[in-house]
């Protein structure tokens, strides 16, 4: 479903394999040594395997108007195809068709999949009556990522490059509630969503998420 992360995620499969074989010791005494880095290789998560459910009722994008000349030189059409999911406040006011219903239903599972271990099923709801909008979609996928980062940085049992900062997670997998792997909270951005709904009529809201 997310092509850049698949590249992410192999690229830094191959960097922790040229790390493991420089660590080799070729004057070792025919002793197997284990590194453990290869504990974290092992568990990384194959995205390939979290398949949506249901099937495909709409899909929105996440675009922000920028007049920001840092941004426009990028993108000199003045909009940047995603919103920053750690301070989504920064982006609310000139996301695009924020006010639009995206789900008319009042109670939906949004889906994190992405970089955890395994897919997390939320269950939110709204209190209009008119259903989610895209703005209120983006505060609470915000809301969710904040919470399952900080519980698992809570729970993690191995330390991340000797901080606390949960920022800083580039290259490593944690052992904590949700194994979050390769990046920190600050690092994504919500590109886009999709709403389905599956043969129970259950309805799901899947994240495109990109670092």
């Amino acid at each position: 479903m997310k092509n850049s992360q698949i590249k992410i995620r192999y690229l830094l499969i191959f960097s922790l394999i040229t790390f493991i074989l420089a660590c080799r010791n070729d004057n070792s005494e025919n002793v197997e040594k284990k590194n453990p880095l290869e504990d974290i290789l092992k568990d990384l998560p194959d995205i390939n395997q979290f398949q949506p459910k249901g099937q495909l009722i709409a899909s929105f994008d996440c675009l922000v108007r920028t007049e920001d000349p840092e941004w426009l030189e990028t993108f000199p059409d003045g909009i940047i195809p995603w919103v920053n999911i750690e301070n989504p406040m920064e982006d609310i006011d000139m996301l695009m068709n924020k006010d639009q219903i995206v789900l008319s239903e009042t109670q939906a599972i949004l889906v994190i999949d992405y970089p955890v271990g395994e897919p997390i099923e939320i269950d939110i709801q709204t209190t209009n009556s008119g259903g989610f909008t895209l703005e209120e979609i983006v505060l609470i996928t915000s809301r969710e990522y904040i919470r399952v980062y900080q519980e698992d940085f809570e729970t993690a049992r191995i330390e991340m490059l000797n901080s606390k900062d949960t920022t800083l997670m580039d290259g490593i997998k944690t052992k904590g509630k949700y194994g979050i792997w390769g990046h920190g909270i600050s690092e994504l951005d919500l590109s886009s969503i999709e709403t389905r709904m599956d043969s129970e009529g259950k309805v799901f809201i899947y994240l495109n998420v990109v670092s």
